[in-house]
């Protein structure tokens, strides 16, 4: 991933394709989105598989 971004950054062809980026990252990502789709993702597999699955906790240090 660090790569790819200084790649995307400084690299022969820099993208600005997309104002919205900065290199491969989204300044606007809702994290919180990102976790709780990633969470449901593995909860499905994990109680298709182990026919159960953790609680999803989530600490947040800032808003």
């Amino acid at each position: 991933m660090l790569i790819n971004q200084h790649t995307l950054l400084f690299g022969k062809k820099p993208v600005s394709n997309n104002t919205r980026h900065i290199g491969s990252i989204d300044p606007q990502c809702d994290v919180m989105d990102v976790v709780q789709d990633a969470y449901e993702n593995a909860r499905f597999l994990c109680d298709q598989y182990y026919l159960s699955s953790p609680e999803l906790i989530v600490k947040q240090n800032s808003e």
